[in-house]
Formats: structure tokens, sequence, C-alpha cells
């Protein structure tokens, strides 16, 4: 998930700083190139393997969302009852949230400032999500909720949180696919609710999970295009 950081936000960088003072005597169009030169460095650090944010998210909802339509629908293709398909869906959406923690602590090992604390606090920021979603929902159930809108808030709850936290994303960072991504999630949720049920899970599971694996593979091979094209041109990747 790329952004755009302003030559003052890397040279607040404690070590991009060090890299980025120009030698006595530096031309403009050289100082210029190695700012974008750190630029892409940072970028690179930052953002390198945040694919797995929504593609260990898109499995989770395409497979977890998957085992709940095949267990709920008139003739149930997988007996195991709602409620060990909702153990597993959690356990998937608790893989997911373990892979993102990793994948943040591991990315922003090194950075400095606001670079590491953007880093962090929108990777978390999914993990906290979720299970705050999953405490609500735990604590509303009992109180005479029908088991019709259940099943819709199980769905419905984790998509809305995760379409704005991509629509947040995308604001912050400018970057309009993510953006757009958001954009999809919010629809999906919102058409998955029109569906009725046991259709619902099988719109979140497709169009939901679907939708942020295919973003999270197009965001993979952009980064490794990045990659290529940094190395090519002298760059670190």
């Amino acid at each position: 998930m790329q952004s755009r950081w302003t030559a003052v936000d890397l040279m607040q960088d404690d070590t991009t700083r060090r890299h980025a003072e120009p030698a006595e005597g530096t031309d403009p169009a050289a100082m210029l190139a190695l700012i974008r030169q750190q630029q892409r460095r940072t970028e690179n650090q930052l953002f390198s393997g945040f694919t797995v944010i929504p593609l260990s998210f898109g499995a989770a909802w395409l497979l977890g969302y998957a085992v709940l339509f095949l267990t709920i629908r008139p003739e149930p293709l997988l007996p195991i009852g709602q409620g060990p398909a909702l153990s597993i869906y959690f356990v998937l959406l608790g893989l997911a949230s373990v892979c993102t923690w990793f994948v943040v602590a591991r990315s922003s090992r090194g950075l400095r400032g606001a670079s590491q604390q953007s880093a962090a606090m929108y990777g978390i920021s999914w993990m906290v999500g979720m299970v705050g979603i999953a405490a609500v929902l735990a604590a509303v159930m009992p109180l005479g909720v029908s088991p019709g809108a259940a099943d819709l808030l199980w769905s419905a709850a984790p998509g809305l949180m995760a379409g704005m936290l991509l629509l947040s994303g995308g604001a912050v960072f400018s970057d309009i696919w993510q953006y757009g991504l958001g954009l999809w999630i919010v629809v999906s949720t919102a058409a998955s609710a029109f569906a009725g049920i046991p259709h619902h899970y099988l719109v979140m599971s497709l169009a939901g999970g679907g939708g942020l694996i295919v973003f999270g593979v197009f965001q993979l091979r952009a980064e490794r295009r990045a990659d290529r094209a940094a190395r090519q041109a002298g760059g670190p990747a």
C-alpha cells in the first residue's frame, strides 16, 4: 500500500537523514535524485510485506464465510453446526490478525518517528478492530437478538469495519486503489444484507474475501515491479 512522502517526512527519519545529507558542492539535480532514492528506500521498508493484510484477511473471509454458508444452508453440505462453524471463522480471523501484527512489527523495524508510528497504527488497527467487533457482538447476542439478525450482524459488522479502514487508509496514504477497495467492501457488505440468509455469507465470501485477495495479489505484483525498476535504476530494493 503505497504513499507519497514529502522531503520533510523523509528528513525526519534518522536513518534517512544520515543517508540523505548531500556532500558539499553537490548540484541540485544530484540532490533531488538522492532525495528520491531515499524516498523509495523509506517506502519499500515501510510497506514491504503489507500485502499480507488483504491477503490474510481475504483468505479468512473466503474460507470462513464459505464454511458458515455450507453449514446453515437449508441442506447443509457441512453438517457441523453453527457454533463450530463460527469457531472456525474466528480462528481464521485470529490467524489473520497474528499475521498482520507480525508483518507490522517486521516492516516497521528500523524506522523512526512518524513513519514507524504510521505503519504500526495502521496495521494494528486491523487486529484491534476485528477483536473489538467480535467482543461487541458476543456481548449483544445474549440480549434476545433473533437468529436471522445475528447471522447478518456477524457478517456485516466485520465487513463495514474493514471497508472503513481501507477507505481511511486510502485517503491518508493517497492510495486510490486502496480507497476503491474500501468502497467495494462497503458496497459488498451492504449488498450481502439484502441477499438474505444464508446467501449473505456467500456474497461476503466471494465478493468480500475474493475482493481482498485480488487486491492483495495486484499490490504484490506492483511491489515486485517497483523493486525490479528500482534495481534496474541503480537504487536500493
